[in-house]
């Protein structure tokens, strides 16, 4: 069933913090031969539903195939959005620029734009990391004066969209959500009639 493969929204962002943190000193002390520290393990109470807990385990790894975009769909068609969860960094980031850029022409600011805007800022670190030496430039930069430019549209300051996160639905609301993208039909594919994103260029990362 699709909903097994769908997770968004796993657990707190106070976590993932944590983790970024731990992450981001052994990146900056592993070329000083520097024992890094150990990123925390992630229990049950960490995600918002045990099951997400049983499915990524306490290392967080993923095993989708999919990934969702709750809140991201058009107003034209309120179903799922998903995308590939085998994209690398940058075409998932690619990806979330396509969301954007749809959704600015149907009018979307402030409130509506943050969760995309959020998830350009989660892929961030691994931009810089894996992908400021690809052979078309350097997409941490790039990637990042494109989140600059996103803060005023989002109505947040970087402060602010680092400990924003997503209203979450109530029990009852968030059952019946799952209900629906327990059927493939319910569920949108990113790119239904954009282009692969797997054919990165830096040139088109918004400026």
């Amino acid at each position: 069933m699709l909903q097994a493969l769908l997770v968004a929204a796993l657990f707190p962002l106070a976590s993932r913090a944590e983790a970024r943190r731990c992450k981001e000193e052994a990146r900056q002390q592993v070329v000083g031969g520097v024992t890094p520290p150990v990123p925390p393990e992630y229990k049950s109470a960490d995600f918002l539903q045990a099951s997400f807990w049983k499915h990524r385990g306490k290392l967080d790894v993923a095993k989708e195939r999919f990934t969702s975009y709750p809140g991201l769909s058009p107003d034209a068609d309120p179903s799922l959005l998903v995308g590939w969860a085998g994209w690398n960094h940058v075409e998932r980031a690619k990806a979330l620029t396509a969301v954007i850029t749809d959704r600015e022409r149907d009018g979307w600011s402030g409130e509506r734009i943050r969760p995309a805007v959020r998830g350009v800022f989660e892929l961030l670190p691994w931009l810089r990391q894996w992908h400021a030496d690809a052979p078309e430039g350097d997409y941490g930069e790039a990637y990042e004066a494109y989140l600059a430019s996103l803060l005023p549209k989002a109505a947040l300051t970087e402060r602010e969209l680092e400990s924003w996160q997503p209203t979450v639905t109530s029990g009852r609301k968030r059952r019946k959500a799952e209900t629906t993208t327990s059927h493939t039909a319910d569920a949108k594919t990113m790119f239904d009639d954009a282009e692969d994103p797997q054919k990165t260029s830096l040139d088109e990362v918004p400026r």
